[in-house]
């Protein structure tokens, strides 16, 4: 999964699915790592960390390596038009009612939404190789393997099937 998260005072996060699902979003004032992990954690294994800024946030970077994830941050700031229209094209996309209770769980989720389209190319090429060798159930473990380890499609699918 991609977790998108907007650290600060109040701490924003949004859980997508590879395939581009919001699972759940949520906020909280005076957050701690270990609070956010505990969140999210159960829903699933997280791959990817993003944000929405650039430096990294210490807080993505510390809960990128709590969980065992990628830390994905954009090449620029986010710019507040960018995330609004990553939002709201999302919205009106999803055929489910969203309430996202303030500005911090939106950015989390713009976070989540800019990662989710910069790695959707490379995750349709993995599930195109994955059906052409009639292996489709191994997508979750081959983009995993694929995303944090940096390896070519045909050696994740090796791993993956171990």
């Amino acid at each position: 999964m991609i977790l998108g998260i907007d650290p600060g005072n109040t701490v924003g996060y949004a859980l997508l699915t590879l395939n581009g699902r919001l699972i759940k979003s949520g906020s909280s004032r005076n957050s701690s790592l270990i609070k956010v992990a505990n969140e999210v954690n159960p829903l699933g294994k997280i791959i990817i960390v993003g944000t929405d800024v650039t430096p990294e946030p210490t807080f993505a970077k510390n809960l990128s390596t709590l969980l065992g994830a990628k830390l994905l941050i954009p090449d620029h700031k986010l710019l507040i038009k960018e995330k609004r229209k990553l939002v709201n094209n999302f919205l009106k996309k999803n055929e489910e009612f969203i309430k996202l209770k303030n500005k911090h769980e939106k950015d989390a989720l713009a976070a989540a939404l800019y990662c989710y389209k910069r790695l959707r190319s490379l995750f349709t090429r993995v599930e195109g190789y994955l059906k052409d060798v009639d292996k489709e159930y191994l997508i979750n473990k081959t983009i995993e393997a694929v995303v944090l380890y940096k390896m070519p499609i045909k050696n994740a699918v090796r791993l993956a099937e171990l």
